[in-house]
């Protein structure tokens, strides 16, 4: 087993705290930043998440304008009660973990597990009429232990 390492396997921006003001339209939430100015951010989670999302509560945001991007600055982040009732950050963007999940297999975090993988491919459709679709699909090395592809279905929970 590789030895444990304290670098990050996926860099990730600086996150920039407000107050939430309201989410709407699923993809919209308006926050007022620390500096007073109010921004509307981009919700990667369309559903209802219930227990973290408290108008009036903490959370972080990402700012990473780009000209194919609607919004400059994306939820990453809530902050809600813990379960020894002290408060705790929860990631509520839901494209993160397959994000995450890769870069962990990538760097060969995983390899004692899974074995030595040659490829990942995303989102790849499969089943009958290939009407699903498997968030990582990963092929093992030539030679692996286990030549099986590797199906990983990524869950995220806040």
């Amino acid at each position: 087993m590789p030895a444990a390492t304290s670098l990050p396997v996926l860099a990730l921006e600086d996150l920039h705290e407000g107050v939430l003001l309201k989410r709407y339209k699923r993809f919209l939430a308006d926050v007022q930043l620390s500096s007073g100015e109010v921004v509307t951010a981009h919700c990667a989670n369309t559903g209802p998440m219930t227990g973290v999302l408290h108008v009036g509560g903490r959370v972080r945001l990402r700012y990473a304008p780009s000209p194919t991007r609607k919004l400059a600055w994306t939820w990453e982040q809530a902050e809600v009660p813990g379960a020894d009732g002290q408060p705790v950050w929860v990631g509520i963007n839901t494209a993160l973990p397959n994000r995450l999940v890769r870069a962990t297999i990538e760097t060969g975090c995983l390899e004692p597990w899974l074995g030595p993988i040659e490829s990942i491919r995303a989102e790849v459709a499969y089943g009958l009429n290939r009407r699903s679709r498997i968030d990582l699909l990963l092929t093992p090395a030539e030679g692996a232990e286990d030549p099986r592809p590797i199906y990983l279905e990524v869950k995220n929970t806040t």
